[in-house]
């Protein structure tokens, strides 16, 4: 369920772009993310950045169009 928070704060795709449901953020904004989610847990905000940064900003970056539309938030 927590997860889920997330991604109704717009928190999953902060970097992504808003056409695949991104929030258009940008790095600073997902660092402040993740310096907040430490001070609660390390381990959650570890596994958000790998979200974030290995899995979600890859397929952002290197993404054919139907991956990107399948994968990034919606």
């Amino acid at each position: 369920e927590f997860w889920r928070d997330l991604g109704k704060l717009g928190l999953l795709g902060i970097t992504a772009k808003s056409a695949y449901g991104g929030t258009d953020g940008s790095y600073l904004d997902h660092i402040i993310v993740m310096e907040e989610l430490s001070r609660a847990s390390g381990s959650i905000a570890l596994s958000y950045g790998a979200h974030s940064n290995l899995c979600l900003n890859q397929i952002h970056r290197n993404g054919t169009e139907e991956q990107k539309h399948k994968y990034l938030p919606k």
